[in-house]
């Protein structure tokens, strides 16, 4: 699996459970509405109230989504984004970050890099070139050149280097280019940059009405992009019902079945599935018994 994939699972849930883990924990504290989109309510005196940017909410409130709504709320530092419909109480959610060890999960997606084997960043492309070393700069930003294609793949090496900013700016100039097939690509990619950076909301948007061939050589990548953001907004059943069908092999193939398996034993977790979840977690240490992920997920499944 691409390298950038392995840091958008590690960068950005680090970064995102550890402030959980503590802003999360104050409690008597309201969350602030900073986005709002489609059918989206808050429930207030057994009154349904539509939700907008700039609203409060208490943290024991209901919130309700439809289909194709999405929320953004914060407390503190943090960040919840909720785009699955349903009826989410706020408690339940915010004590559901604290039943799973934020820190063992945040840990085992950062080993998921050293798991996962460092061989693809080595099989850098032609367009990668000299640059592959160091893509921080803004001068680097507009260095690729030439049809939509040239453009994607300069936006992957810049992910692989873990720069989001640039690939985004590649992802801009692809978009101008770009073929009807070659557009889902740059929403898959554009989502993937948005994971990194930290902006799940705008990932999941991006990530949102496309879905890839089966001859797509990112469709692998897009099931753990998507399993991995479905998790991050409580939605554990959604990324069970996305992985367990395996549409893509993902259990089959020897760079993704560590991780597949990972996010499937947090899903069922999640879920409190336990049964499954420990199955789960059985076929990645029969992958990978010695590997820090494999340790990593057997104490979040054997967790409280």
């Amino acid at each position: 699996m691409r390298q950038s994939v392995r840091r958008v699972m590690c960068r950005t849930c680090m970064a995102a459970l550890f402030i959980l883990a503590s802003a999360l924990t104050a409690g008597g504290q309201s969350l602030s509405v900073t986005y709002a989109d489609g059918d989206v309510a808050v429930r207030v005196s057994g009154t349904w109230t539509d939700l907008k940017a700039g609203d409060t909410v208490a943290n024991d409130a209901t919130v309700r989504i439809a289909k194709g709504g999405i929320v953004e709320l914060k407390l503190s530092a943090a960040t919840i984004v909720l785009s699955q419909a349903g009826t989410y109480a706020l408690a339940d959610i915010l004590a559901a970050r604290q039943k799973v060890s934020t820190n063992k999960l945040a840990a085992a997606l950062s080993h998921s890099i050293a798991a996962l084997s460092g061989a693809a960043a080595k099989g850098q492309n032609a367009v990668s070139g000299a640059r592959a070393g160091d893509k921080s700069t803004d001068e680097d930003f507009e260095w690729a050149t030439g049809d939509a294609s040239s453009y994607i793949a300069a936006a992957k090496d810049y992910l692989d280097s873990g720069n989001s900013a640039a690939a985004l700016v590649q992802l801009e100039q692809a978009q101008s280019e770009a073929t009807e097939d070659e557009m889902r690509e740059v929403s898959y990619y554009r989502a993937e940059a948005y994971a990194l950076g930290g902006r799940t909301r705008e990932a999941i948007t991006a990530l949102s009405g496309i879905q890839p061939g089966k001859n797509d050589a990112w469709a692998g990548d897009y099931a753990l992009l998507k399993a991995r953001l479905l998790i991050d907004t409580f939605a554990p059943q959604a990324a069970v019902d996305l992985l367990a069908g395996d549409t893509t092999g993902l259990s089959k193939n020897a760079a993704r079945a560590p991780l597949y398996y990972f996010l499937l034993a947090v899903s069922y977790k999640q879920t409190g599935d336990a049964v499954k979840a420990q199955d789960a977690l059985g076929r990645l240490t029969a992958l990978a018994a010695d590997s820090d992920l494999a340790k990593s997920a057997a104490e979040i499944v054997k967790g409280p």
